[in-house]
This record gives C-alpha cells, structure tokens and sequence, in this order.
C-alpha cells in the first residue's frame, strides 16, 4: 500500500491501484442534481428509516414523548441537508428585499 498526503493533510492509504480500495468503475462520478444525489442524506435518510423501524418496538408509555422526538430528530437531518442545498443553489432567493 502507498500513502499519500490528502489536500487536507492527512496521510490516505491508498491500494495498488491507487484509488482508495475502490475500482476504477466506482471513481467514474455523475454531477450531483439534487441533494438526494449526496451519499450522506441518503445515509441520513437511511438512518431515519431505521430510527422509525426500530421505534416501533419501543415500549408503549414511551409512544408519545422520546419515540416522538426521537422520530422528528432523525427526519430533521435529512430536512436541514434538503434547506442547506436548496439555499447553496438558489441563493438570490433566500435574500430579503429589505437587505
């Protein structure tokens, strides 16, 4: 294995081939689009998935008060990702006319 320094230097090991342990397939990158294009809102959303899964199970005098937070927690990661891409993209919109 090599290791290089990476822009933020830190040291990253890197395979023979030279490309962090993924083939040469998986480093071929589409434009991101959307938010729901970035690998960590859909680990959030994912993750919320299985919040509201497990959350089920819990027991019944907790239903209403930490299942509920718990739920709105998780869903909110995905929501405040969905607002910060939105304001990174169209920022002329998100300003007031008052400014």
């Amino acid at each position: 294995m090599l290791s290089q320094r990476s822009h933020v230097g830190k040291v990253v090991s890197r395979g023979a081939e030279g490309q962090r342990g993924r083939g040469a397939e998986e480093m071929e990158k589409e434009p991101i689009k959307s938010h729901k294009d970035l690998k960590v809102y859909q680990m959030a959303f994912d993750a919320a998935m299985k919040i509201f899964e497990l959350s089920k199970k819990f027991p019944v005098e907790e239903r209403y008060s930490l299942t509920d937070q718990i739920r709105r927690s998780s869903r909110s990661v995905c929501a405040n990702m969905a607002e910060a891409w939105r304001k990174r993209r169209y920022e002329a919109a998100n300003v007031s006319e008052t400014e």
